[in-house]
């Protein structure tokens, strides 16, 4: 890759945060660069300093509270110009690099994408501000790209707010805003994690596919060691906000030097052995349980009268008009669901994205409205309850969102969110 032009380099990138209790460094002074038509792959466990690395390139941190990010620079080198630092350069600059010169695609898509406009008039704006085209030729352009990015329905996608998608689909969505102005840089930080096993792999075969296409370089971060390795020619390793290796992927899967690598390496399961117990990183813990412990727990869990009964269960959403006039459309999001789980059981729910799972389940604790059916906890209907008498049955039935982002209030300190609820419930 030598002989490549640099497009991007980084040198000593550090970001923190400021808090009474003192300042904590996230992203130790790393450096490194990225060459035209280059992959690199960033791989580190969670809180490594992947994604407020992707966050500091384009100082999208200057809006989260506390954070302090300075670097010695930040180049980037956009075509036939001379090289810009993205350290130093102002907002409006920044701004025109933002989406056309480099794209991003967040792990996060709620956060991503505006909760007050549609998901197609989202996707125009990128092509009007960035592409310069009209309204129609946008839109055109819009429905294209929904299309290459392998979602159906496209009508009701374009036309939907965020909300009313699931979290592949709205994934979806920001990738395809993401790649539809051309950029020649694109940070992917874990682009697919909210997507089905196929429908991950089309992704990743589009992306791939367009950079062979368009040349374009790419910075893709992933918790995944062989998606990393089958899409990136040189990966970088973080340890606690440090690059700890660096290397070609090929010789760093085979012989990684540093144990920290070693270990990350270690921890994924082999293909062609089937273990009892899946390795674990360092520190990590799992318990051992025999086949006829399991076997017998079982036999207990059926005797047992179900702890959960949903009877016909069925979700529905009103979707947008056509015209002030036009006729009210409803997507069945869930249609006639039964289930039953028994005390101590664990009932697996799968499917592709936007095939219901998560409304199911907000459903059975009325989060959203069910149009149908009946849900029993421990024998008491719970959705003709009254809301005071369901509010004092709630800390039997909780729930764990695919989006903590979403989830935790970025107002209170994670100490206080999880005393919040032992104050309220006693």
């Amino acid at each position: 890759m030598d002989q490549n032009p640099t497009l991007l380099s980084v040198k000593h990138l550090q970001t923190g945060f400021h808090s009474d209790r003192g300042y904590f460094p996230a992203i130790k002074g790393i450096s490194f660069s990225i060459q035209r038509g280059e992959s690199l792959g960033m791989v580190g466990e969670s809180g490594s300093g992947k994604s407020l690395t992707a966050l500091s390139l384009l100082r999208l941190t200057d809006h989260l509270p506390g954070c302090v990010m300075k670097a010695e620079s930040i180049l980037y080198t956009p075509e036939n110009r001379e090289p810009l630092d993205l350290s130093t350069l102002d907002r409006t600059a920044l701004r025109k690099i933002r989406g056309k010169e480099i794209g991003l695609i967040f792990q996060d898509p709620s956060a991503s994408l505006n909760p007050v406009f549609t998901c197609g008039d989202q996707l125009v704006e990128v092509l009007r501000l960035h592409m310069g085209l009209d309204r129609s030729s946008a839109r055109d352009a819009a429905i294209g790209w929904l299309e290459k990015v392998q979602l159906t329905d496209i009508k009701r996608i374009f036309s939907s707010y965020p909300h009313q998608l699931s979290g592949g689909q709205k994934q979806r969505v920001c990738i395809a805003i993401a790649l539809a102005a051309g950029p020649r840089l694109l940070i992917a930080d874990e682009p697919t994690t909210s997507l089905d096993v196929t429908v991950q792999k089309r992704i990743l075969e589009l992306i791939r596919g367009l950079r062979a296409e368009t040349g374009m370089s790419m910075l893709f971060i992933s918790h995944d060691l062989g998606v990393v390795a089958e899409m990136t020619e040189r990966i970088l390793v973080m340890q606690q906000g440090e690059i700890v290796e660096e290397g070609l992927a090929g010789p760093l899967f085979q012989h990684p030097h540093h144990p920290y690598t070693r270990q990350l390496l270690a921890s994924r399961p082999p293909l062609d052995i089937r273990l009892k117990r899946l390795p674990v990183l360092e520190g990590q813990t799992a318990q051992k349980l025999g086949n006829e412990a399991i076997a017998k727990r079982q036999v207990e869990m059926e005797a047992l009268p179900p702890l959960l009964r949903v009877e016909g269960l069925e979700v529905r959403y009103e979707q947008p008009r056509s015209g002030l006039l036009g006729k009210r459309n409803f997507l069945n999001a869930v249609a006639g669901v039964d289930l039953h789980i028994a005390p101590g059981e664990t009932l697996g729910v799968v499917g592709e994205s936007g095939c219901g799972k998560t409304s199911l389940g907000k459903a059975i604790i009325r989060l959203v409205d069910a149009y149908k059916g009946k849900v029993f906890l421990e024998g008491q209907e719970l959705l003709g309850l009254p809301e005071a008498q369901w509010r004092s049955l709630r800390r039997k039935a909780q729930i764990i969102f695919q989006d903590p982002y979403q989830s935790l209030n970025p107002r209170m300190p994670v100490g206080e969110a999880i005393l919040e609820p032992m104050a309220v419930h006693g």
